[in-house]
Parts: C-alpha cells; structure tokens; sequence
C-alpha cells in the first residue's frame, strides 16, 4: 500500500469582543453585571475556568443596552440534543421546556476567545 503524505494549512476564525479598541478580557468578563436568562441579547459563548456545568454568554443587557453576561446550566452533552442521555442527571430539579430551549440556542451560539492578561 503506498499512501502519501501532505500538509495542508487550515484556518480558522476566532471571535474576540472589543469595546471601542479595546479587546475585552477574562478579567472583564467576570466584572460584568449577570442578568437573568432571558435578560440578555447574547453575542457568543465564553468559556470561564470551571464552567463545565454551565453555558455562559457575553452580550447586550436587553433593558439598558449596556455590557452583561449570564449563564444558563448546560443540561445536554456539548454537541449532543438530547435531554435524556442522563448528563444533567446531578441536578437536583429536572429541565422545563424553557430551559433545555435556552440551553439549545446558547449552544449552538459561536466561541467568543477573551484575552488573558500576563
């Protein structure tokens, strides 16, 4: 069997959150005021230390318009729709429809990378 070998390059698109000229950090984000779920226009998922267990969002507070961030618990395997694989069997209430919806679309929302400052 003779197979060759290649290198290919490949791209991808990271998504950053800037204010003005300023790219938004991980410090930021956890200063930012949490609103409720259903409070928030959300731009992207963010990905905290930690947050295994939860779906957090960066975007525009819905009554103010200004910065804010929220956080949803993630009741499905990433990538995975269906409720009753058993992953969010720690909890101690079930999922009602409205959480599994919120849990659905902020999934499927794109990455946004915080910088980190050194």
């Amino acid at each position: 069997m003779n197979q060759t070998a290649t290198v290919e390059v490949l791209t991808a698109e990271v998504r950053v959150l800037m204010v003005g000229s300023r790219q938004i950090t991980m410090g930021v984000f956890t200063q930012l005021d949490e609103v409720y779920e259903d409070g928030i226009e959300a731009f992207g998922r963010v990905r905290p230390r930690n947050s295994q267990d939860f779906i957090w969002v960066v975007g525009k507070h819905k009554d103010d318009g200004t910065l804010a961030r929220s956080c949803a618990r993630r009741w499905l395997r990433p990538g995975n729709g269906d409720p009753n694989d058993g992953y969010g069997e720690h909890w101690a209430t079930p999922p009602d429809e409205k959480e599994l919806s919120i849990a659905r679309e902020w999934a499927a929302l794109p990455l946004i990378v915080l910088a980190s400052l050194r």
